[in-house]
């Protein structure tokens, strides 16, 4: 009787999946997961999908200290030339090498041994990885959200450099990949100053070394918006050569209303609108210019009040597509009873061309 009944307890342990079985339906249902964390991540968040959805990107696999050129001049050597005439052939200094460093970011979970025993079989397997899937997405979101605002000098220097590093909001001072404002021109973005209305793209003497604040939206009593000829200048600089299909316009979720609100407080001026269905937007994104406005929230580290103009022609993100949202794992901790694994995601903005961006400053509400 003893032996039967040890007989059927070894038939029930026996049919059970084995851990090595229980690791193999975690990765498949991660790797399924991916393209779906992706999806609900970092491609539903406007600016990043504009950048990986739109040819933007430089695909790299694996390294970590990269070189890449910045466009520091031009090559103005055009002539008109007659019968005879000769040239003697030059090899100008328009591109600065520089250089940037892959960044990593981890998220993970882990899950106690136990806790896999008991929802051991592959449908509770999965509804359990789940639970945890949907709060890790959070998080991870929130996280990318931020990172595309960074100076790169958060977390001590250990995130990308974001639009506050490569646009910022003081464009005269400090360094740019190494390379002094104060005295190389060319690392300078367009930005306004009250005395040199076209930009400063002078590269050997600029005419203002501080930004001027650009002040209201508009003035409601006259029902003109003021900020249409800052904005207008900004992106004709930066739009001269150009497709206009390659700019962008990115400020704070408040500045984009108040511009949103142009043709209620202005008679007789308008606003182009499109919707992004693909991204199942809620309200249709205002435009400038034939540019999309973008507004980010305040939380997520977009400045109040700055306006900036992006060519992502020049602006790219680089991914390492091998540990580009890759999962690593299962891994055991030697003093705990417990598996983890990790999501790993790494990548770096760079900007080819700074004088092909820019930025206004100090925008306020409305006049009454």
């Amino acid at each position: 009787m003893i032996l039967s009944m040890m007989k059927i307890i070894s038939d029930s342990v026996m049919s059970d999946i084995t851990q090595s079985q229980t690791d193999e339906i975690v990765a498949t249902t991660l790797d399924r997961y991916s393209k779906e964390l992706i999806n609900h991540t970092i491609l539903e968040m406007p600016l990043y999908n504009e950048f990986l959805e739109g040819g933007n990107r430089i695909n790299v696999q694996g390294g970590h200290r990269l070189r890449y050129p910045v466009v520091k001049g031009n090559i103005d050597n055009f002539a008109w030339f007659g019968p005879n005439d000769t040239f003697a052939p030059q090899a100008p200094e328009v591109l600065a090498w520089t250089y940037t460093e892959l960044k990593q970011g981890i998220s993970h979970f882990a899950v106690d041994d136990v806790t896999l025993w008991m929802n051991e079989g592959e449908g509770k397997m999965i509804d359990m990885l789940q639970t945890y899937m949907n709060s890790l997405e959070q998080g991870v979101r929130e996280s990318l959200a931020k990172t595309i605002w960074s100076d790169g000098t958060e977390h001590a220097g250990k995130d990308p450099n974001g639009l506050k590093a490569h646009i910022p909001n003081s464009p005269t001072t400090g360094t740019y990949m190494g390379f002094s404002r104060v005295t190389n021109y060319w690392t300078r973005i367009w930005y306004y100053d009250s005395s040199s209305p076209v930009g400063p793209h002078s590269l050997t003497a600029p005419t203002n070394n501080t930004p001027t604040s650009v002040g209201a939206i508009g003035d409601i009593s006259d029902g003109y918006p003021l900020i249409l000829d800052y904005l207008d200048l900004m992106w004709k600089g930066c739009a001269e050569g150009e497709q206009p299909g390659s700019l962008i316009n990115v400020t704070d979720a408040q500045t984009a209303l108040w511009y949103s609100q142009i043709p209620r407080h202005c008679k007789g001026m308008e606003i182009a609108t499109y919707d992004r269905q693909k991204l199942m937007l809620g309200t249709p994104i205002p435009m400038f210019n034939g540019s999309p406005v973008f507004g980010d929230l305040e939380a997520n580290g977009a400045p109040a009040g700055e306006w900036r103009v992006i060519n992502k022609k020049y602006y790219r993100i680089i991914i390492d597509t091998s540990h580009f949202f890759q999962w690593v794992g299962p891994r055991s901790p030697y003093n705990a009873f417990k598996r983890a694994w990790y999501l790993v995601v790494r990548f770096q903005w760079v900007d080819l061309f700074p004088r092909k961006h820019g930025i206004e400053t100090g925008i306020s509400t409305w006049q009454a």
